[in-house]
Order: C-alpha cells, then sequence, then structure tokens
C-alpha cells in the first residue's frame, strides 16, 4: 500500500532568472541559437515583450500576447524530492515565428526593359489608321507589363541557382529515404533479436509503471474482465484479450508484460479517436483505463500533432493519416517483444479492422517476414478453423523492405 506524504508549495515571485515557455512552429532553434527578451519603454506596453533569437540562418521572434492582444501567462512547479517542496514560478508564453535571412536579404537584380515596343506603339498611334490604333490600345490594354514582373524573374532566378547548389546526392536521398520511416530507431547489425528495437523509444519504463494494473489483476470472471477492457474495444475472440487473459491466468503474474499489452491496447485505439476526442480529457481518463497522466501526456505528445494553443491556454491535438500508420507501426513492435517475436496477423486484422494485405505490409516495413501456417501448424496450434493464417516473424539480422522511390 503506498504511502501518503506531504508536499509544500512555495510561490517565488522573484523574476531575476525567471522561466520562459516557447511554442515553435515547423522549425526549432538549434542549441547554438541565443535568446534576448526585450521590454517596451511606453506605459501602455511595458508589460509586452519581444523574444528574438538567431542563428546563423534563422532569425527568430516571438511576443507573450495571444491573438486577442493579451498577455499569456503560465505557471512553473519544479518539484524538490529532497525536502518534498514545489516551487512556483510565473512564466510567460512565447507564440514564436520564425525568418530566414538569405530571404529576408535577398537584392534582385534588375532588368532592362526594351523599349523598341514603346517605340513602334507611338509611330503606330501617329501614323497608323484607326483599325491599328484600336488594335494598339487592346494590346496595351491587356499586356502584362514587364517591369512588374521582372522582381519575379529575377527571384526565379536565383532561387534556381541556389536550390540547383544544394540538390542532395543519391547517399544523402537514401540517407533521408531511411530516416523517413515510420518506424523508431533500429539495430540493423546486430544478431540478438531483443537488440533490434528498444522498447523506451515506444513508451519510457518509467510511463510504463504508472499504468495501474490493480483493479485488472483482481477479476476472477472473463465476464469483469471483458467489461473493464471494454473501453479499449478489446472482446473477448481478440488477439490481446486472450495475451492479457493468459497473462493474468499465471500463478506468479509477470505485471511488466501486463502493462506493455495495456499500452499496445491503448496505441490501437488512439488511432480511432477523433479529434474532439483527443481534446477532451474526461474521454481520455474514461477510455484509457488504467492510464496515468504522463501515459495520456505519453501518447498526445510523441503521437499526435501540435495543432497550438487555444485563447484559455490549453493545447490541442491532432492525428494526421500518416501518423496512424507509425502508431501501428510502434504497437506492432512492442506486441513482438511480449509475443516472443510473432504475431498472427489473420486474428489481429479482424481485430483493428483493416485488411490482411495493408497489415501485413505495416508488419512488412518494421523487419517481420510474412509466413503463412500450413495445416499440421494449424492443428498444432489449436486453429481448427478453414481460414488462411498468416504470421509476422521478426528475425536478426534485421531486415527491412526497400523503399520504392516514387518518379
Amino acid at each position: 500500500m503506498s504511502s501518503k506524504r506531504k508536499i509544500s508549495l512555495i510561490l517565488d515571485k522573484n523574476q531575476l532568472n525567471a522561466p520562459y515557455i516557447a511554442s515553435f512552429h515547423g522549425v526549432k532553434p538549434t542549441e547554438d541559437t541565443e535568446f534576448n527578451v526585450y521590454s517596451s519603454s511606453e506605459k501602455p506596453n511595458k508589460h509586452r515583450k519581444l523574444l528574438v533569437g538567431e542563428n546563423s540562418t534563422i532569425r527568430f521572434e516571438g511576443e507573450n500576447i495571444d491573438s486577442k492582444n493579451e498577455i499569456c501567462k503560465y505557471i512553473v512547479g519544479v518539484f524538490n524530492k529532497d525536502d518534498n517542496t514545489v516551487v512556483l514560478r510565473s512564466a510567460p508564453f512565447y507564440n514564436v515565428t520564425r525568418k530566414v535571412k538569405s530571404v529576408e536579404s535577398l537584392k534582385l537584380p534588375k532588368f532592362k526593359l526594351e523599349k523598341s515596343l514603346a517605340a513602334r506603339n507611338e509611330l503606330g498611334q501617329t501614323f497608323g489608321t484607326k483599325k491599328i490604333k484600336q488594335k494598339i490600345r487592346n494590346i496595351e490594354r491587356n499586356r502584362v507589363k514587364v517591369e512588374s514582373l521582372s522582381d519575379v524573374v529575377s527571384h526565379i532566378h536565383n532561387t534556381i541557382e541556389e536550390k540547383s547548389s544544394i540538390i542532395p546526392s543519391k547517399d544523402e536521398l537514401e540517407k533521408a529515404q531511411e530516416e523517413d520511416r515510420l518506424i523508431p530507431p533500429f539495430n540493423a547489425e546486430t544478431l540478438n533479436i531483443e537488440e533490434i528495437y528498444n522498447i523506451e523509444d515506444i513508451v519510457p519504463e518509467y510511463e510504463l509503471k504508472t499504468i495501474n494494473i490493480d483493479e485488472l489483476i483482481k477479476f476472477k470472471s472473463q465476464k469483469d474482465i471483458e467489461n473493464y477492457l471494454s473501453p479499449l474495444r478489446i472482446k473477448t475472440d481478440s488477439l490481446l484479450y486472450t495475451s492479457i487473459d493468459s497473462c493474468l491466468k499465471q500463478e506468479k503474474k509477470d505485471f511488466s508484460q501486463i502493462r506493455k499489452l495495456l499500452y499496445v491496447a491503448y496505441l490501437l485505439r488512439l488511432r480511432t479517436c477523433r479529434e474532439h476526442q483527443l481534446n477532451k480529457s474526461s474521454f481520455m481518463k474514461k477510455t484509457f483505463v488504467g492510464s496515468s497522466i504522463a501515459i495520456v501526456d505519453g501518447l498526445l505528445n510523441r503521437y499526435c500533432d501540435n495543432q497550438g494553443t487555444t485563447s484559455n491556454g490549453k493545447t490541442t491535438y491532432k492525428i494526421p493519416d500518416k501518423e496512424q500508420d507509425r502508431i501501428l507501426s510502434y504497437a506492432i513492435i512492442l506486441l513482438l517483444m511480449v509475443s516472443n517475436y510473432k504475431i498472427n496477423v489473420t486474428l489481429l486484422s479482424k481485430d483493428i479492422k483493416i485488411s490482411v494485405v495493408k497489415l501485413s505490409t505495416i508488419c512488412s516495413s518494421v523487419g517481420c517476414s510474412i509466413e503463412t501456417l500450413t495445416k499440421a501448424q494449424k492443428i498444432e496450434m489449436g486453429l481448427t478453423d478453414n481460414a488462411i493464417h498468416k504470421y509476422a516473424v521478426l528475425k536478426a539480422p534485421l531486415k527491412l523492405p526497400r523503399i520504392k522511390r516514387r518518379m
């Protein structure tokens, strides 16, 4: 039974070396980027501050006001485990934008315009017939002004020269494609299958330990377990339920294994959440049974796109289509770790309602080979149906499929 402890809250009003909170969109600053805060000398704007930082290529600017011109502030708490105190300090929030220096300082050459057309038109207006004069006026009225395009042409010319000088090589392209795979970091050289992927890249160990399984391990009946897991959409005939039920029936229960299986269930359920559900804390708490604040925050920050903050300071999240495949890839890898590196693709595809072909493709993308069970193997495993059962098997050394290059 966990013991209670008393924690003291201390409000530190000293603004010297106060913390700052900044939101960067798209490009994050490098470690060598230095930032400074500037205040306005005018009384009406005395609380308005500007955060400025730059490195060799990018300039960052941010203000401590929101879209309604109101000052944004957060409270940051730092816990000291030595004396059980939490020091609270006021922290201004900055919404930071970026500017590329090379574009700002770009000086475009001016193109000389030909004067022959103007001279010809002048002659036409002076000595031409009514029909020719009308034609010249129509042309002038519909003609695109060359001087208005000169800057555009100059910019295109400079952009082509600049971009052509930084075209990546074939090796650089292949390296970029490898980094774009929807899988965690991997070790392709090891012969130890347990060293191919690191669970810390899927979910940190300290987060796993916060999953509360006290209620789950007390259940004895199938009905109780099914009711408890129902928010995660785990049915009694599913692959995950069978694995969890098997762990619960063991005399010496493997708590770590149960928590990993629950986290697989969290990832699979996360894929089906709608945007408004992701941003509703009551829904997340009720749906992800046994989870903690650390678990929910980890799921949102690692597997969802941050859409920024609302006017009341609440962060919103969304799962893009491509990210759904990455979540599924991570769930498959974790499931492989707790299933002796072998998964029944046929059964899992029914559980998560996607085709065997698509699930096989994603299993292949994480390095699995797809094998079809023979009749003898099906009998040995107790599978009595007539369906073709495909298994995803991970072996060492890791062999990832070659990425097809789109032309």
